[in-house]
This record gives structure tokens, C-alpha cells and sequence, in this order.
């Protein structure tokens, strides 16, 4: 279900701006224009009519990914966004993860803990920043930070994961920031903290 692909550490994930794919009978759908990506994530698609619930998620426009068209539409895979300045995704500074999982019934709880207990076992010197679960009446949100070492890129991290899962439904996001002499992990929360509240790039829809 989820993959780490061991050199970023990351647990990839799904997101959407203006000619809209829409997949499963509109409940997924992704919109692009000039490399922003908007996403519209199905949380509870079971739900009748006017009580399904999306997660939206905006990725800035300073960002990109190296996906192809045809693949970033697939729903249950992975997406990964770095900054344009990186210049290529081996040498990213942030990054955002984005992913959908589909027809599956999953436990926002039981997979927040599954990747944060990988984290913790392969990754050096990791600490659990945070970790909390918030019960809704259509869906539960689970979501976890933590600050560790990547021992293949040698050097510290911090990363934020989020899990919206309803009934057959499960999208989920993640924000990474590497560390460096201007960014401790304060700054690190700072800037992660920026992207999840603001309304224009994380925001959750009924219809």
C-alpha cells in the first residue's frame, strides 16, 4: 500500500488547478496549468450526495515534480513536489508528498503509526515531535511529526504527515524540510506550518 523509497525517506502520496481528470466517477480529479498542481482527494465517496467529503490540496507554484502527465493522474501512487530552485529532486530542500488510496478501507490511526514507526526504526536519532488523532463524524484525521537523521543523505530532517481516512477512503499528504545552519527545527515547523493552514493550499470540501 505504501512504499519508502529508502534515499528520502518519504511515504508518497496524491494532489490538484484548471482541465480536471477525473477518475472512479469524478471522485478523484486532478487540474494542471503551467506545472501548479491542484488535487481533489476523495475521503468518504461512499457517502450519499451532499455529505462526500474531499481533501484538497494546492502545491505552491515555486514548486515541481519530474512525474510525467500520465502518471501524476494515477490514483494509490505516490506524488512527490520539490522547490524549482533545487534544480532536480536528488538535491531537494522541501518537499511534498502527496497521495490518494482508493476503494481501500484504512485506519487513519493504524497507518500514521505504521510509517512513524518506520521512520523511527530507519532513520538515526529520531524523535516524535507530535502525534495525534481527531475523530469526525465522516472521517478521522491522524497526524504525526518527527525530526530524525537521513543517513543516506546524512543529515537531519523534519517531517509532517497528515491522514484523512473515511469509511473506504484515504488521502494523505506529507511536508519534508532538511535542516541546514538557517534552518533549525523550529524554522523547520515554521515553514511546514505556512503550507498547512493556509486555506489556499490545504482545505477540505462537502458536495
Amino acid at each position: 500500500m505504501m512504499c519508502m523509497q529508502m534515499k528520502r525517506f518519504q511515504f508518497l502520496m496524491l494532489a490538484a488547478v484548471v482541465s480536471i481528470i477525473s477518475l472512479c466517477g469524478s471522485d478523484f480529479a486532478l487540474a494542471k496549468e503551467d506545472q501548479k498542481y491542484a488535487f481533489s482527494m476523495p475521503i468518504n465517496a461512499a457517502k450519499s450526495k451532499g455529505n462526500r467529503v474531499h481533501l484538497n490540496v494546492s502545491i505552491p507554484e515555486n514548486f515541481r515534480t519530474d512525474e510525467s502527465s500520465d502518471y501524476i493522474v494515477t490514483p494509490n501512487k505516490p506524488h512527490e513536489f520539490y522547490p524549482k530552485k533545487d534544480g532536480s529532486l536528488s538535491k531537494w530542500s522541501e518537499l511534498i508528498i502527496v497521495q490518494v488510496i482508493l476503494g481501500i478501507r484504512v485506519d487513519s490511526e493504524e497507518l500514521a503509526k505504521a510509517v512513524k514507526d518506520q521512520y523511527m526504526s530507519g532513520t538515526k536519532n529520531a524523535k516524535l515531535l507530535d502525534f495525534n488523532t481527531v475523530t469526525n463524524a465522516d472521517y478521522n484525521v491522524s497526524k504525526f511529526a518527527i525530526h530524525y537523521t537521513n543517513p543516506y543523505a546524512n543529515r537531519q530532517e523534519v517531517m509532517k504527515a497528515i491522514y484523512y481516512c473515511g469509511p473506504y477512503d484515504c488521502a494523505n499528504y506529507q511536508y519534508t524540510v532538511a535542516l541546514n545552519k538557517n534552518i533549525d527545527v523550529n524554522k523547520a515547523l515554521e515553514i511546514i506550518k505556512d503550507f498547512t493552514s493556509n486555506p489556499k493550499n490545504i482545505s477540505i470540501s462537502k458536495f
